[in-house]
């Protein structure tokens, strides 16, 4: 169930939400929340979308969301507000989200932080949800990071996910809360199959001895953004050392470690098809007692993944079905971890030690 009024000043928000609640007709339901979101988008239009995600993720989070959209027709004093109490499901015990969007002219968009400050609730964290290309001049960024916690962004979501990225590495050293990236949620999966291909005891030894990674990735934002943590998390973990950078040589890039003496060759290439998944495929091949090659690959149904293993002549195949996390969920991932994940941390500072120079 889901209410919502047309727009109505800033001042009478608190009052309407009282209302609201009283008339929600939702026996049992619950008004808990563990947390103030922010969420500033670039769009008036990605509203809607924005809100039903956030009523997704509402059983598992509880908030009081606040959503910024840019938008001109709003009438003096440039700044209203809508209000809309979302009921998800029919649970016994169901909780209600809070949503509240704040409209914005841009004539005065860099004071939207004057309206969020008194509606946030009291003694609750506060994180705030960048949905747009992330600038930490843009002077609304910098009125509102004064008031959070922590930073939620989405490189995948922004046509440049490198510049995305090196943003959110300004945020850890800028400012002491911690910041995380939609686009690591989603790596999850991945991450676990690749686990799940050297669990063997007698495969072990193959982690130490990888030479050479091909990475395919879909020739989208979200493939960027993902080949870049899967690298930066392969490298954090196996103690590789960055010896190049992130360059493009067709549909090509190459990335060049070392493991003590040891060259490691990355290869990240472009799928030629469209997948649901940002990456189709990560091929590693090793050597210790014997050569190896461990392939994780998207099958021809996107919810089936085939793992195959050579070692020496011993070939093994297995088909695994995987779900791969949806945008609520990816949401969810980052406000459960609230960028206190330091293998992400790791990852990330990888990335960083990849990408050129913003001015070469």
């Amino acid at each position: 169930m889901t209410q919502e009024n047309t727009l109505i000043p800033l001042a009478q928000v608190e009052k309407l939400l009282r209302e609201k609640w009283l008339v929600t007709g939702v026996p049992g339901a619950a008004r808990a929340c563990t947390l103030n979101l922010v969420v500033v988008l670039a769009h008036v239009d990605e509203r809607p979308a924005v809100q039903d995600l956030l009523a997704q993720t509402i059983q598992r989070y509880p908030n009081r969301a606040l959503i910024i959209v840019p938008d001109n027709d709003t009438p003096e004093p440039g700044m209203a507000a809508s209000v809309r109490v979302s009921c998800p499901g029919a649970a016994a015990h169901l909780y209600c989200c809070e949503q509240i969007t704040i409209h914005v002219r841009e004539d005065v968009w860099r004071h939207a932080h004057s309206a969020v400050l008194p509606l946030l609730l009291p003694e609750l964290p506060v994180n705030i949800w960048w949905h747009r290309a992330l600038d930490l001049e843009d002077p609304l960024f910098e009125r509102l990071q004064t008031l959070a916690d922590g930073l939620l962004v989405d490189a995948a979501a922004q046509e440049d996910p490198v510049s995305t990225i090196r943003a959110l590495g300004q945020v850890y050293d800028r400012f002491l809360w911690g910041a995380m990236d939609l686009s690591w949620a989603r790596l999850t999966p991945w991450r676990e199959l690749i686990a799940q291909a050297f669990d063997p005891m007698e495969r072990r030894p193959y982690l130490w001895g990888i030479e050479h990674v091909t990475v395919s990735a879909t020739p989208t934002p979200a493939g960027t953004a993902a080949a870049l943590y899967l690298v930066g998390w392969l490298a954090g973990r196996l103690g590789w050392t960055p010896q190049s950078t992130w360059r493009t040589r067709g549909r090509t890039r190459e990335l060049h470690f070392t493991r003590g003496e040891t060259p490691i060759l990355v290869t990240v290439t472009r799928s030629r098809h469209d997948y649901p998944t940002p990456l189709v495929r990560v091929r590693l091949a090793a050597r210790s007692t014997t050569t190896a090659r461990f392939t994780i690959e998207v099958g021809e149904e996107p919810d089936l993944v085939h793992i195959t293993t050579d070692v020496g002549s011993v070939h093994v195949r297995q088909t695994v079905r995987t779900r791969w996390p949806e945008q609520a969920h990816a949401l969810g991932e980052a406000l459960r971890i609230n960028g206190q994940d330091r293998i992400f941390r790791e990852a990330l500072d990888i990335v960083l030690s990849l990408l050129p120079s913003s001015n070469s």
